[in-house]
């Protein structure tokens, strides 16, 4: 390259000082004046007359104007792009020129329509619509495909495409990333569609199958199938998955074409590289994320069906399935998914050792979130994965036998014995192996495999790394690593198998108290291990109270520890908030013990307030009453909510099981239904004595009792005053709370006085009533009398 190309030896070195210069003022901020801001801009694009390419080019300069660009009006920024005309291609192959063109870009976006309310220049300029679409021709002349292999120019694409799309690339998605004004876009996103159906005609080298294992290329044509689910273009995006995954070729049997069968797009080699490609798995994952119904169904039923286990162990394209069974479409596909592992002998339980176990979080969270997966289901997940990870139980030693009558009486016994069944641990699922984690919480699947981020480049590159944090606690000096006890893929597991029915966990839960309690304490200081525990505590709505409160024993003694660290102070406060009023006093005593210590701490002074320690310690009786009435309440609610739901599931079983028998037990059926209604009548009364109902539920109360007395009343009828009660209990809380700790006497004067109201206005209905009669019977009199008044006269 000649002297002319050396952007280093063509910027001259006073104009960089005069623009060091400018850049000083402008960053102290030492022009305020509008005008002279103006003046002083106006002076630097003059300067800059001649040399735009070599200024915007060079490494130092670059980084000057670029702040300099950012405060131009939208006569200077269009002066600007309009010489730039003709040299499009020259900077967005180099590494500052590039970064400039997109600012410019984004630039002209965000001045467009703004050209309207500005006078005309002379000569005049064109439109920042104009220029955009003016770099977009220049662009296409050297060839899309060309221009998404270079690893400077597939930046500029894609922020072209985005602003096409009228998406700005600088805003994460969301309700505030449209860009472009409502005029402009329609035009715009009809050229993305020119650009796109250009692409797809691609044929040779640069087709689309050849660009989605080039590393610049691949992130360029994820950026299309997000642009095009954006604006909901369902066709065009279809028709663009289909012809990169060549799926119209899939009857391709030609033994000519057998070395040309990736130029000419098969379907099964295509495939079989994404899948097995550290890069063109990620295009293949947002294909999956992105592709409409009928779309996806074909991809699943062509490629993945039958073959999800041998793709599960492989170490790139395990990482695709994964996407894809979190991107299910339905219940059906879903439940087609877990029977396949099922069928397979073994299959969770080789992933398990092969350190595969983001397969098992994406089904259990699959099974949890989506809506329709039967109770059934998610019983047979929760026993796959206790098969998986259980241990043959151990074998008791026998001793020595002496006499032959000895033998055989204890052959006897062992062919009466069933074989016993393996044992689960929960340890086994909280210390996975490390290698299962590297996928746990990376959301763009770039983690564990290498691949080409595609984000990330030149002086806008993420430098530096993330600095181990040392959860350091004065009480403990063997401070352990934060991942040392718990597995952050185990512990992410059971945060969501906490929220499975109680049936389908209670292997896990009876497992996890056998844990030692030093061995909890220890994981209540670890980031996953916290996580994990605050889970059970608070999100968990099918862990019963009892579990709840024994895990809160186990960790007494240990709360003032626990208090100073980063993630043990979070557990502090989620067992103080799940706790009964005893609970609460002993976790208070126990922290004021240590109080000069803890108020000392950043984490402990926070778990000091949250547990309102200060409020116990002058006032404890008004603090016990508070909190007791606090927690009576949220615990009500919970059994409530509880009880229904199980007992209403067990008489639905019971009905259901009533249909298909058939027996003559309707009428032991029914006894033991309205048995079940009497005790939830009467759980529901203790509920309204605690939370101070009197006489307001009172008429609610013998509608309920007489709907229960009748044994044809429907089940929906139940679940509906069930919840008017706790809609009830809802306004009676949030009333006692806006009272304060001595409401109590004020609620229920304002009860009398309500009902004394009611009285009163039932009085004055009456009263109305009488005179409206008499009124009537008035009016009445006298159109009797009027046709023998008129006679007279």
């Amino acid at each position: 390259m000649g002297d002319e190309y050396n952007v280093h030896k063509a910027v001259d070195g006073e104009l960089r000082n005069y623009l060091n210069h400018i850049t000083q003022l402008l960053r102290k901020n030492e022009i305020q004046d509008e005008e002279g801001r103006a003046i002083l801009l106006d002076n630097v694009l003059s300067e800059m007359k001649g040399k735009e390419v070599n200024l915007l080019m060079h490494q130092g300069t670059s980084r000057m104007l670029e702040g300099v660009i950012m405060l131009f009006n939208s006569v200077q920024l269009r002066t600007l792009a309009h010489r730039l005309d003709n040299k499009y291609t020259q900077l967005c192959v180099g590494a500052s020129g590039s970064h400039m063109l997109e600012l410019i870009l984004c630039m002209l976006a965000l001045q467009m329509g703004a050209e309207a309310h500005e006078e005309q220049t002379d000569p005049p300029l064109p439109t920042a619509q104009e220029l955009i679409l003016a770099i977009c021709d220049q662009l296409s002349s050297e060839g899309w495909g060309a221009l998404m292999t270079d690893s400077y120019a597939s930046h500029v694409v894609r922020t072209l495409l985005q602003l096409l799309a009228g998406i700005n690339p600088q805003n994460p998605p969301g309700p505030e990333q449209k860009l472009v004004p409502a005029e402009s876009a329609e035009a715009l996103k009809n050229y993305l569609g020119g650009v796109v159906n250009e692409l797809i005609a691609q044929e040779g080298e640069f087709s689309l199958v050849q660009l989605a294992l080039v590393p610049a290329a691949s992130p360029t044509i994820q950026v299309i199938l997000d642009v095009l689910a954006e604006t909901k273009e369902t066709q065009l995006l279809d028709d663009f998955t289909v012809r990169l995954l060549a799926l119209h070729n899939s009857n391709n049997t030609n033994d000519d074409n057998k070395e040309s069968d990736h130029s000419n797009g098969s379907h099964e080699s295509l495939m079989k590289e994404l899948l097995y490609h550290s890069i063109g798995s990620h295009l293949l994952e947002k294909i999956i994320q992105r592709a409409s119904d009928e779309v996806y169904m074909r991809i699943y039923s062509q490629h993945f069906r039958g073959h999800l286990f041998e793709l599960s162990k492989h170490h790139i394209a395990n990482f695709v399935v994964q996407h894809l069974i979190s991107a299910v479409r339905s219940v059906a596909q879903a439940q087609l998914i877990l029977q396949e592992y099922l069928e397979t002998s073994n299959s969770f339980k080789t992933l398990f050792a092969m350190a595969r176990g983001g397969i098992i979080l994406k089904l259990a969270e699959v099974f949890n979130s989506k809506q329709g997966i039967t109770e059934h289901d998610k019983k047979a997940l929760c026993k796959a994965i206790i098969g998986a990870l259980a241990t043959p139980a151990p074998k008791p030693k026998e001793a020595k036998e002496d006499t032959e009558g000895d033998k055989k009486k204890k052959k006897k016994k062992k062919k009466s014995k069933k074989a016993e069944k393996p044992v689960f641990h929960i340890g086994s699922l909280l210390e996975l192996n490390r290698r299962a984690q590297s996928y746990g919480h990376d959301n763009n699947g770039y983690g564990g495999r290498g691949g080409f981020r595609g984000s990330y480049r030149g002086r806008g590159a993420f430098r530096g790394g993330f600095k181990p944090v040392s959860n350091y606690s004065r009480f403990n000096t063997n401070q352990q690593n934060d991942d040392a006890t718990c597995s952050p893929l185990g512990s992410r597991i059971l945060q969501v198998l906490f929220k499975y029915p109680l049936k389908a966990i209670e292997p896990i839960i009876k497992s996890f108290f056998e844990l030692d309690a030093v061995y909890i304490a220890t994981m209540a200081q670890s980031l996953p291990g916290s996580h994990l525990i605050e889970s059970f505590l608070a999100e968990s709505s099918t862990v019963p109270l009892k579990s709840k409160f024994a895990l809160i024993d186990l960790l007494s003694g240990r709360f003032a520890e626990l208090a100073i660290t980063k993630f043990g102070s979070h557990v502090v406060e989620k067992c103080f908030f799940a706790s009964n009023v005893t609970r609460k006093e002993l976790i208070v005593k126990e922290l004021l013990a240590q109080e000069q210590e803890l108020s000392a701490d950043r984490y402990g002074i926070i778990v000091l307030l949250n547990c309102k320690t200060k409020q116990y310690k002058h006032k404890e009786e008004q603090w016990r009453q508070k909190e007791d009435s606090e927690t009576k309440k949220a615990h009500m609610f919970a059994e409530i909510l509880n009880t229904d739901e199980g007992e209403g599931d067990k008489m639905e079983q019971e009905e259901e099981e009533e249909k298909a028998t058939k027996t003559p037990t309707h009428s032991t059926t029914n006894n033991n239904n309205n048995e079940q209604r009497q005790r939830m009548m009467e759980k529901r009364n203790e509920a309204m004595d605690i939370l101070g109902f009197g006489k307001k539920r009172k008429r609610e109360e013998d509608t309920q009792t007489s709907a229960e007395g009748n044994k044809t009343a429907p089940h929906k009828k139940q679940k509906d005053t069930t919840l008017d009660f706790i809609l009830g209990a809802i306004r009676a809380t949030k009333e006692e709370n806006a009272v304060g700790a001595g409401g109590g006497e004020k609620g229920a004067a304002e009860e009398e006085q309500l009902d004394e109201e009611t009285k009163r206005e039932k009085k004055r209905a009456k009263r109305r009533q009488k005179k409206e009669a008499k009124n009537k019977q008035q009016t009445a009199v006298a159109m009797q009398q009027q046709p023998a008044s008129s006679t007279k006269t």
